[in-house]
């Protein structure tokens, strides 16, 4: 696994932006756009959509790993993309992504490394589970060119405090800081952070599939009933396109 996210290559033109596997009882999907650092555009965002629906609809999946391919998670959304570039795309709602993480039946488990920031951070504070390399950077950026995240996960994992010092100031976390503060569940050496991340995967997949769903969909519930949904909803007319 130490070469895992060491990948740069160019993806091909007809290449999937996001890529979709499944073995052993854990899916995967991972963003294929490492030359950009997995900039986030509407095809990246239809794949990871696409590709949990797969897990989801799969009864030989029973967790779910999400990861970048390369050197960062996601640097955030693709501002290089020229106009004619968006329009070849079907257009895509951020929020979509998150709730298919929500809504998955499956648990889903973020491997970070590098950067993960804005629409990527998003994707890291909605999963289940959060497993950040040593080197992984957080960061809500957008605040930076006067506009607010279209995923609004992050009160959901941190407090008050501290959720408003992260998307007021649009500062960076690093890995051991978002782990004080309750952003990501553990921390691990770079080189073992796939490792680590399938040792959780195989963990959740050894369990009795009835009550893992059970269990995510009653924790769901609890916040939905305090408001996250709507929370979530109020951000996308504010800021989801």
């Amino acid at each position: 696994m130490t070469n895992y996210f060491q990948e740069t290559r160019p993806v091909e033109p007809d290449e999937p932006r996001v890529l979709y596997s499944s073995a052993d009882g854990i899916g995967h999907v991972e963003i294929n756009r490492p030359l950009l650092l997995n900039a986030m555009n509407a095809d990246v965002h239809h794949g990871i959509v696409d590709g949990l629906r797969q897990a989801d609809a799969d009864d030989d999946v029973r967790v779910v790993i999400l990861s970048g391919k390369g050197k960062a998670f996601s640097a955030g959304g693709d501002r290089g993309m020229s106009a004619e570039e968006r329009a070849k795309q079907i257009p895509a709602v951020p929020l979509d992504t998150g709730l298919a993480i929500w809504n998955c039946r499956k648990p889903v488990i973020a491997a970070v490394q590098g950067y993960c920031l804005g629409q990527g951070a998003e994707l890291a504070a909605i999963a289940d589970i959060t497993i950040a390399a040593d080197d992984a950077r957080f960061g809500e950026v957008q605040i930076n060119m006067g506009v607010g995240p279209p995923i609004f996960a992050a009160p959901s994992a941190l407090g008050i405090k501290q959720v408003k010092e992260y998307l007021l100031t649009g500062d960076h976390l690093d890995a051991y800081r978002a782990l004080a503060i309750g952003f990501v569940n553990r921390v691990v050496p770079r080189d073992r952070l796939m490792e680590e991340a399938l040792i959780m995967a195989r963990r959740i997949a050894s369990l009795p599939p009835k009550g893992v769903q059970g269990d995510k969909a009653l924790i769901n519930a609890h916040y939905e009933r305090q408001g996250f949904l709507d929370s979530l909803q109020d951000a996308k007319e504010k800021f989801g396109r």
